[in-house]
């Protein structure tokens, strides 16, 4: 994710001072170790790129987050069905554009606490998903190739 799209989703989401937030399709962590710099209470990273998941792990160490990040080698489907109680407060998701798994998107947006908002990277040329009708979208932005998406209850 580029330093605009990152800028452009912290500049939206405010104040996330004491929030939990989990990072599905995590890549290299950088939206979870933004929002830890940012005053997030704790994250959870879940990634199942082997590469990724060794920049992620060499990330952890090298800002010394261990206490604050909780990161899970494994997918991001199966991760949710083995935690379905778990909510969390800030739910970002930057899924593979040529793998949009919009299943998995569904899944995942059933962790959002009542009061929380999720941030969907999605391709600019693709309708949101249908699974997420649960959930009101709030705002748009369009970047490029990419559309931020955020969701609340």
């Amino acid at each position: 994710m580029s330093d605009k799209l990152k800028s452009a989703i912290f500049n939206v989401l405010g104040d996330i001072e004491g929030l939990s937030v989990l990072d599905a399709f995590a890549g290299s962590g950088a939206l979870a170790f933004e929002a830890i710099s940012r005053g997030a209470s704790h994250a959870t990273l879940i990634e199942q790129d082997k590469r990724a998941v060794v920049t992620i792990k060499r990330n952890i160490e090298a800002l010394e987050l261990d206490g604050k990040v909780k990161f899970v080698a494994a997918y991001t489907h199966s991760w949710s069905g083995r935690h379905k109680a778990q909510k969390f407060e800030i739910i970002f998701m930057d899924p593979p554009f040529d793998n949009l798994q919009e299943k998995t998107i569904g899944k995942i947006s059933h962790h959002l606490s009542q009061n929380g908002i999720l941030v969907l990277n999605f391709p600019s040329r693709e309708r949101p998903p249908y699974e997420l009708k649960h959930l009101h979208l709030v705002k748009q932005k369009t970047h490029g190739t990419s559309q931020l998406l955020f969701y609340k209850h």
